[in-house]
């Protein structure tokens, strides 16, 4: 799924598409977040789960993109 040379469907390059970036969101939410035990809003990472919603969020809407100018 991640090797670039392989064939696939629409189907799988989108759902790789999906992962690469809800993994890329959720590291850069990972990265920005400064981790303050003190504030009540970082005790649990809100941040990187915000981000990788982000992600999936932006993934899925190319590959609707993508696909609606496909057919």
């Amino acid at each position: 799924m991640f090797n670039p040379s392989a064939r696939f469907n629409q189907w799988d390059s989108s759902f790789a598409l999906n992962l690469k970036l809800v993994a890329l969101f959720t590291w850069f939410g990972a990265f920005l977040l400064k981790l303050d035990w003190i504030v009540s809003w970082k005790v649990y990472p809100i941040t990187s789960i915000m981000t990788s919603l982000y992600g999936y969020l932006i993934a899925s809407l190319f590959n609707l993109c993508t696909i609606s100018v496909r057919f």
